[in-house]
């Protein structure tokens, strides 16, 4: 299909943003108006650098929206910014969720190349996950489908590119155990480890012959053309719908992997995680997480990890208040579990809210964004960034023109030549009976501390 691409850049005048002063700021406002006929480029020079000191200038471009397939419903699935090139890697699920949709855009959000990923034997595409080398040419599609049949039964496809996204691999099943081919497989989650470029890919698996829920995993070592069996690293009480996601951490040089779940607990889900050291040949035992409030396991569950000396990750999760609840640890350190929102997050009928987690920063000054759905009388999206070494943060409004509800939302972010962080957000929605792709962007400084 044929994508068209639409900007909207609203830009503020110079009194729209000193309008939105307050406190001490609204004295050099003031000064600035009470000189307005005889400005001083000069003087105007430092006050903006003294706002983009303060971050104020830090704050979301206006969407570019992406036209779809019309009729169609356009989920977001992935997006993937290529930290060498600064490329938008983005897939999405359109067309009645019968083809994943894969676009190739550059810093502008310029399409540059495009291609679907669609099988006959399959007729609902699910939740698919894209991944990179960092290298402008390794990118790793790990693809959720529903295959016709009588027993119409989830799997798991891969696909991959080694020229940047121009050209992909066919699409291939992920193996599964010859003795249990009635099970479902879910949730997936694909990993890039760096150093060996090892692809490891997890899901959840159920029915079929027993009705315990395991997570299963398999590899595929760098230059290898094929993936390895399936391995079962977790069998038990796995919720359903489940939830499940992983991460990985680097220590010295050896990847630490890191799998969060929910169990069905003795009162309430509970959310467990295991950890292994050496590329998932043994796991430890289960560590239960103490969730901010009751965890509901039938929502969207995203995950984040860290790599600098912090060794952060967590989970950010749905709580059966309807709110939002963050759980994480550094290092050796115990879990600490927060609730990130003191609205009501979901749509209004209470399904499960989207979110999406990404993290960058230079070593001592990290920053983790999240993005998520908010209950409200006109629906809205949130926008939160963390500072990693106190975890406080502030809330801000998404870059949103009209109040919807997003379908699927996904954040990925690098540090570019001009030491800034750029973060692309991407969401979608339907209007007017067209699906619609939006895909939005926050530059700010990495030096930005005022949180």
């Amino acid at each position: 299909g044929v994508v068209e691409l639409f900007f909207f850049f609203k830009q503020k005048t110079a009194y729209e943003i000193l309008s939105g002063l307050v406190g001490s700021e609204m004295c050099i406002r003031d000064r600035y108006q009470r000189r307005v006929h005889g400005i001083l480029i000069m003087e105007i020079t430092i006050f903006i650098l003294a706002l983009l000191a303060q971050g104020i200038f830090a704050e979301w471009s206006e969407p570019a929206q992406l036209a779809m397939t019309p009729g169609s419903l356009t989920t977001a699935r992935d997006i993937y910014i290529d930290p060498s090139t600064g490329i938008r890697h983005i897939i999405y699920v359109t067309l009645n969720h019968s083809i994943l949709g894969y676009s190739k855009l550059n810093s502008n959000n310029k399409v540059l190349f495009q291609r679907n990923f669609r099988d006959d034997k399959i007729f609902g595409i699910e939740n698919s996950l894209i991944v990179g080398s960092g290298d402008g040419k390794g990118l790793y599609i790990v693809m959720g489908g529903v295959r016709w049949g009588p027993k119409q039964l989830r799997d798991k496809y891969y696909t991959e590119s080694q020229d940047g996204g121009d050209t992909w691999t066919p699409l291939v099943k992920v193996p599964r155990d010859d003795l249990d081919d009635d099970s479902e497989r879910d949730n997936a989650k694909i990993l890039l480890i760096p150093y060996s470029n090892r692809i490891f890919i997890f899901y959840t698996r159920y029915g079929g012959m027993d009705t315990t829920g395991h997570i299963c995993m398999v590899t595929k070592p760098s230059g290898s053309s094929v993936l390895s069996k399936e391995v079962e690293i977790y069998s038990g009480g796995i919720t359903r719908p489940p939830v499940m996601s992983a991460e990985y951490t680097i220590v010295n040089s050896q990847a630490v992997l890191h799998v969060f779940y929910g169990i069905y607990g003795d009162e309430n889900t509970e959310l467990h995680y295991i950890t292994s050291t050496n590329n998932g040949i043994h796991w430890s035992k289960p560590i239960r997480i103490k969730a901010a409030d009751r965890f509901d396991h039938g929502t969207t569950f995203a995950t984040f990890a860290d790599n600098s000396n912090l060794q952060l990750v967590g989970g950010l999760y749905h709580l059966m208040t309807n709110r939002l609840g963050l759980a994480y640890k550094k290092g050796n350190n115990d879990w600490k579990s927060v609730s990130v929102s003191d609205r009501r997050v979901g749509w209004k009928s209470n399904y499960a809210p989207y979110a999406g987690t990404t993290i960058a920063g230079k070593e001592n000054n990290r920053l983790m964004f999240l993005l998520f759905d908010e209950s409200t009388d006109d629906y809205a999206l949130n926008y939160s960034v963390w500072d990693l070494n106190t975890m406080t943060y502030k809330t801000e409004k998404a870059p949103t023109t009209e109040n919807y509800s997003a379908s699927g939302i996904r954040l990925s972010s690098y540090i570019n030549q001009d030491n800034k962080i750029i973060v692309s957000a991407l969401w979608g929605m339907v209007k007017d009976n067209v699906g619609y792709l939006y895909i939005a962007t926050d530059t700010r400084p990495v030096s930005y501390t005022h949180l």
